[in-house]
């Protein structure tokens, strides 16, 4: 286990303090995206102190989705509707896929077809406004996409790709590998690290993570909480 970038064991609490902080709909505390953008919330710690403050002030009746290193004891007085534990994976020695697939940028017009497609395929929270984190692109037939993928948390020195998934009558393709390979790579050429999250039952996916040069680099504990009306 590498466990490089010490801000990676909270990536949305410092991704919402440096370089998406432009999309910080909470407190300087308290850090979370706009519901339209992502469910993500992150807090500095998470004492008891902390708790209080999470618990008062998150909001109602909206899935606060929580992803870090340390695990989260949640309170009693939120509901947990998933808890499952994940890989964080960092690209160290990018071995880069053969590009045999047309790859297209995509936009807010592409909007519909990629929540359909997210919805379809269930590749992690994809909402009406997620594409603001930028560098999707897509593979189509003909009008209808089909594959996509693209960035999500950034820290300083790393960016997080995400949303790689493919409709499931065009799997076996290698699309899924070949947008993780250019999205990468794009990351890469910026002078970022490319980092991902995965579910640690999906063998199938860690071991195309692998070919192209993902190590792990430490255990992540993910919830999925909900304060409820009183």
């Amino acid at each position: 286990m590498l466990q490089l970038g010490n801000t990676l064991a909270n990536p949305v609490w410092h991704a919402l303090g440096t370089v998406q902080q432009h999309l910080n709909a909470g407190s300087q505390q308290l850090r979370f995206f706009a519901p339209d953008v992502a469910p993500f919330a992150g807090m500095e710690n998470w004492d008891a102190a902390a708790l209080h403050h999470f618990e008062i002030n998150i909001p109602t009746q909206r899935r606060m989705y929580l992803m870090q290193e340390t695990p989260v004891i949640i309170p009693p007085s939120l509901q947990v509707h998933f808890t499952v534990p994940l890989y964080q994976m960092i690209c160290v020695e990018f071995q880069p896929a053969f590009q045999e697939h047309a790859l297209e940028p995509l936009t807010e017009v592409h909007i519909p077809q990629m929540l359909e497609l997210t919805a379809l395929t269930k590749p992690g929270p994809f909402v009406a406004q997620t594409i603001q984190f930028g560098g999707y692109v897509g593979v189509f037939d003909g009008d209808q996409l089909i594959a996509m993928g693209g960035e999500r948390l950034k820290v300083p020195g790393y960016t997080e790709v995400s949303a790689i998934c493919t409709h499931p009558e065009y799997r076996g393709r290698q699309l899924a590998r070949h947008i993780l390979s250019h999205v990468s790579q794009q990351i890469i050429h910026r002078g970022e690290v490319p980092f991902l999250h995965s579910l640690t039952t999906n063998e199938p996916a860690l071991k195309v993570y692998q070919q192209l040069g993902y190590r792990l680099n430490r255990n992540i504990f993910f919830a999925i909480v909900e304060k409820q009306t009183t």
